[in-house]
């Protein structure tokens, strides 16, 4: 299989940001961490010149924190910037940024981040292009929240695709669905709200329904204080065979997280988790993979995520030293209410 794009979804801790490498130096960034994280700016630096989109899926600080760091490294190398209006978080934090940015001719006019009846075309090449699923410009000015409104994502290239999920609730999927009159199907999905609560009440019929995916990527910090991921979201994804595959371990896997530093599979070079022993204030191990940054090629027959294999070795391994990570208490309790 010889790679056409590479999609990273890269671990920023809590937060989430995703960039496609788009080849010759160009590439399409969604979402950038939180601010205090560099991964994303790193990355781009590394392998881009120039960013094709440079789009927003809402404003809460863990997904446009990192997006002041990226717009002063690509100044007058950014050729498109969307993002939606979800009140008073995008005032209080955005709106200034991207005023100063515009009146000093470093960014162009930002676009709407909005879909027509059926999802829109935002960026296209050839076989592939990059589509606003959600919301619509009713759905957008009618939500309550920042998460309500959240932008969901899809990049195709021929029969391939990858779903970016932003904050979306179960709502916005479902109203997806019956507009666009089908199920979701992907290969690979950046899970809603780093696999917190989006408000389903039934996850098992959302991802064997609604949104349906062969892989899944949960955006999660090992510290984190949401308890990201839920169990019961976790197990919806189980139950439809996907593979779950989250960026760091928490607690909730692993009660000795010191003890599978730095991860199940090798950190990337492009990763904030260390091997290094990192702890909070108050003694708590951050910063520890499970999967760390999953790199996703994107390919004319088909896609190819790497590490997948030896993820679900390491998986398998935790399990054998008496921890119990949430995606395997999930498919066994799937399996066991068959």
């Amino acid at each position: 299989m010889t790679p056409v794009y590479q999609c990273r979804f890269l671990d920023v801790g809590q937060g989430t940001s995703n960039v496609i490498l788009l080849g010759k130096g160009r590439a399409i960034v969604i979402d950038c961490g939180p601010k205090s994280c560099h991964v994303c700016v790193d990355l781009l630096e590394r392998f881009v010149s120039e960013i094709e989109v440079l789009l927003i899926s809402h404003n809460h600080t863990d997904h446009i924190g990192g997006a002041t760091r990226i717009i002063a490294a690509f100044q007058k190398k950014i050729k498109k910037v969307l993002f939606l209006d979800d009140g008073p978080p995008m005032h209080k934090y955005l709106l200034p940024l991207i005023d100063r940015e515009v009146n000093a001719g470093h960014i162009p006019e930002p676009e709407r981040l909005e879909a027509s009846a059926k999802p829109t075309v935002i960026w296209q090449q050839s076989d592939s292009r990059l589509r606003v699923m959600h919301p619509t410009f009713r759905a957008n000015v009618q939500a309550t929240d920042p998460n309500a409104t959240s932008a969901i994502i899809s990049f195709e290239h021929k029969s391939n695709v990858i779903v970016f999920g932003g904050d979306a609730p179960h709502a916005a999927w479902t109203e997806l669905s019956s507009r666009v009159g089908k199920p979701i199907d992907c290969d690979v999905l950046s899970v809603s709200h780093h696999g917190g609560n989006i408000n389903s009440p039934d996850y098992v019929d959302l991802y064997s329904k609604t949104i349906r995916t062969q892989t899944a990527v949960p955006s999660v910090g090992s510290t984190n204080i949401y308890k990201h991921p839920r169990p019961d979201h976790l197990h919806g994804l189980a139950a439809s065979g996907a593979q779950i595959m989250c960026t760091q371990m928490t607690k909730q896997c692993c009660g000795d997280l010191e003890s599978v530093r730095p991860g199940l599979v090798p950190c990337d070079r492009y990763c904030r988790s260390t091997g290094q022993r990192s702890t909070t204030a108050s003694g708590n191990s951050r910063d520890v993979a499970c999967a760390g940054t999953v790199i996703v090629d994107v390919a004319d027959d088909g896609v190819h995520v790497q590490s997948s294999s030896d993820h679900k070795t390491g998986v398998a391994a935790m399990v054998r030293h008496g921890h119990k990570p949430l995606c395997v208490l999930a498919a066994k309790s799937t399996s066991g209410a068959m």
